[in-house]
């Protein structure tokens, strides 16, 4: 082949004696060497996936590992489909097809399922706060632009030597520990120049975002964008190890880390069904860490607080002999000092959790959607049997782009889509449908 084809089909394998499962770990990772078009994870649960590129595909590698590379008898899960979730620009019509014009009618669709987060304004923004309300952090959600995605999504291998050296550069405070060739160096120019494009393409809205993108996601890689909209964190960009340098001065690089690792747990499982995001821009449009807990109260409880408070260390002090409240008040006031310490250095952990649920709490507060995986399905067939294609077509959901006759014969060249989660048994259907007169191939096109 002279293309790498995509893996996307996949299932769960273990041995069928538990004996065997080193052997079977040796088999899969042979098999992983001797097919470029095979993936090989160990999910977080402990299950072997095996990726392949389609349903023939997965027989051949699955009957390859029980004959040849871990002879032993398997047992396999049922496909697995992956999905990407995503959002989408607000909609102009409801469910029922009826115009929406009412903001509250919008709000409301905005303010489902945020839980402990606020909606900060209508355009989706939301405001979330730490467990210890010593950081309080206001996230965005937005879709990106169509190019930008299909760039990233095409880039995955230049955007990993990119983050592997701007964590290395991180971590060591000054110039990146790795070196990067000269070829890999114009890579990453020519990507950085593309999205600059893609971007001044895509409207006035997204002008400098390209010197503001603060991590990509999932695992360093992905076709999301976390953007650093912070306007008094003047942090490096990530491509600022091009220039060799990086310069970062601010009291919130110290947790810098901690709102990437955020970002990453939220773009790798989504809140709709834990399944990565693709194609969402996260912008972090206010961060502040506080040297005291931020009050939950209003001003009126606050008061009342104020005076329960009093009343108290004034109980104390009379049950104390020979202690005035003078002494009192700076014992309490140190314990509640001592207090937010303890809470300040656990902040790094904290900041994790308040990140990944602000992130899917800001998803969670657009138009979100499912994106399914899609072939690209290319059919050739001849004339007599060109009605019974479209009917197999149609009943797996597939949509045909284009359909062209080649010159001196009467063969029709098909090019449609159909969804990965309805290709099994597609090419035994259509060539049963059509009594072998239409050959399909399928190879995996976009999300």
């Amino acid at each position: 082949m002279s293309f790498a084809a995509t893996p996307i089909v996949q299932v769960a394998v273990e041995p069928y004696h538990p004996a065997d499962m080193q052997t079977l770990r040796e088999g899969m990772t042979l098999l992983n060497q001797a097919d470029p078009c095979v993936k090989v994870t160990i999910s977080e649960t402990g299950e072997h996936l095996l990726a392949t590129a389609g349903e023939v595909h997965l027989q051949r590698c699955l009957d390859d590992l029980r004959t040849t590379y871990a002879k032993v008898k398997l047992n396999v899960s049922a496909p697995i489909i992956p999905f990407r979730e995503t959002v989408v620009p607000p909609p102009k019509v409801d469910t029922l097809n009826e115009a929406i014009s009412s903001e509250n009618e919008i709000r409301r669709m905005r303010e489902r399922d945020l839980g402990t987060a606020e909606l900060v304004n209508d355009e989706g923004a939301i405001s979330i706060v730490t467990p210890n309300r010593l950081c309080s952090l206001e996230i965005q959600a937005r879709p990106l632009p169509e190019k930008v995605t299909q760039l990233l999504d095409e880039s995955r291998e230049v955007l990993r030597v990119l983050s592997l050296t701007a964590a290395a550069g991180g971590q060591s405070g000054g110039s990146s520990e790795l070196s990067i060739s000269e070829s890999m160096l114009i890579q990453l120019s020519k990507l950085k120049e593309d999205l600059s494009m893609a971007f001044a393409e895509s409207g006035q809205g997204w002008e400098g975002t390209v010197e503001r993108i603060w991590s990509f996601g999932p695992r360093l890689i992905g076709a999301n964008i976390l953007l650093n909209e912070v306007s008094d964190y003047n942090r490096s960009s990530i491509w600022s190890v091009l220039e060799g340098k990086r310069v970062t001065s601010s009291d919130l690089w110290e947790f810098d880390n901690s709102v990437v690792n955020g970002f990453q747990l939220a773009t790798l499982a989504g809140p709709l069904c834990e399944e990565p995001m693709f194609g969402v821009c996260l912008a972090v449009k206010k961060w502040t860490v506080h040297q005291s807990p931020i009050p939950l109260k209003t001003s009126s409880d606050k008061e009342e607080g104020e005076d329960t408070m009093v009343s108290e260390r004034e109980s104390e002090c009379d049950q104390k002999e020979g202690t005035s409240e003078s002494d009192v008040l700076p014992l309490l006031d140190s314990t509640a000092q001592k207090s937010v310490d303890v809470s300040y250095t656990a902040l790094g952990g904290q900041l994790i959790s308040a990140v990944k649920e602000g992130c899917r709490k800001a998803f969670m507060a657009q138009p979100v959607r499912l994106m399914a995986a899609m072939y690209g399905c290319k059919i050739q067939a001849t004339s007599d049997v060109l009605g019974r294609v479209y009917g197999v077509l149609g009943k797996r959901q597939g949509r045909v782009i284009s359909e062209e006759m080649k010159e001196g014969s009467n063969i029709f060249e098909i090019d449609a889509l159909v969804p990965v989660a309805e290709s099994f048994g597609f090419a035994e259907e259509i060539r049963k449908k059509a009594s072998g007169l239409a050959s399909p191939q399928l190879v995996f096109s976009h999300w």
